[in-house]
């Protein structure tokens, strides 16, 4: 039986851009209570004991939902197909909090169509990068878990040169009104400056995730700061920096969930790339 159901309203493909209301925050729960969470290709399940808490989540990425998420109250709690998770305790709290959280690894974005940059242009695109999905209790953190599992690729010169990353595909938008801003998934605009005198050709972008917070905009749609790369020589690196607070674009907007990892100012990296190696597919990853 379903007793409740909310979820994020898509009635047009311009309002489909805004949340109008967010699935972070904290859940109460009564002893007994079994609710079931939907968040893009994710579901997760939690029931609550005396003494326990268990957790369940799956994938399906076949499903194309026409909203973000939805919640509802169920009688009873799943677990064929579902990968199954019990935390005890001498008693348990009487709520839950689900908070996002960007990915633990720098992200990988391809555009569908690769970009050409001019020599003394600059331009500013707008992608975005799939969310974890943080689940924790009143004394630890239950569990992390990426509301989409991305594809493992391979970034450097070479198999002994680089890092392990996440990849996605991008619309490398140019406008922000182009991008899907969607519950799963975080908006970060990226800011190009091509001082080299050879044109840039932009067909994979490394985003230094780990390094950027994650801010809530009033409307519900999820941000990270503006990053500027300064590309000065005809190579692949650039000098990568990261502004402080929210972008412009996302409004009035309210920090949730700090760096994983803090940058050092204008730091000097690989960027930009034409080549790469995919590892392992583990789902149609597109914005």
């Amino acid at each position: 039986m379903i007793s409740r159901l909310v979820w994020g309203d898509r009635k047009s493909m311009s309002e489909e851009t805004r949340v109008t209301e967010p699935w972070w925050r904290e859940e109460p729960f009564e002893v007994g209570d079994v609710r079931t969470w939907q968040i893009g290709p994710l579901s997760l399940a939690v029931q609550r004991t005396a003494r326990e808490w268990k957790l369940a989540h799956r994938w399906n990425g076949a499903i194309r939902l026409e909203f973000d998420w939805q919640v509802t109250s169920e009688d009873h709690f799943p677990e064929d197909g579902w990968e199954l998770s019990r935390f005890v305790f001498s008693a348990t709290g009487s709520s839950l909090e689900l908070a996002p959280a960007l990915a633990d690894r720098p992200v990988v974005t391809s555009p569908r169509v690769p970009l050409l940059v001019s020599p003394g242009e600059q331009v500013t695109l707008f992608v975005s990068s799939p969310l974890w999905l943080v689940v924790r209790g009143e004394r630890q953190t239950l569990l992390e878990i990426p509301v989409h599992r991305p594809s493992d690729t391979w970034f450097g010169p070479s198999t002994r040169e680089g890092e392990l990353c996440y990849a996605a595909r991008t619309q490398a938008a140019l406008e922000v009104g182009n991008l899907p801003l969607l519950a799963r998934r975080a908006a970060t605009p990226v800011r190009l400056r091509n001082r080299a005198d050879s044109p840039l050709q932009l067909e994979r972008l490394k985003l230094p995730v780990p390094f950027l917070s994650l801010f809530a905009a009033a409307d519900g749609t999820l941000w990270t700061e503006t990053v500027t790369m300064t590309r000065e020589e005809s190579s692949e690196m650039a000098e990568v920096g990261v502004r402080n607070g929210p972008p412009g674009e996302a409004g009035e907007a309210s920090l949730l969930t700090a760096a994983r990892n803090e940058v050092d100012t204008n730091a000097v990296m690989q960027v930009f790339s034409r080549f790469g190696t995919l590892l392992r597919v583990m789902g149609d990853d597109d914005e």
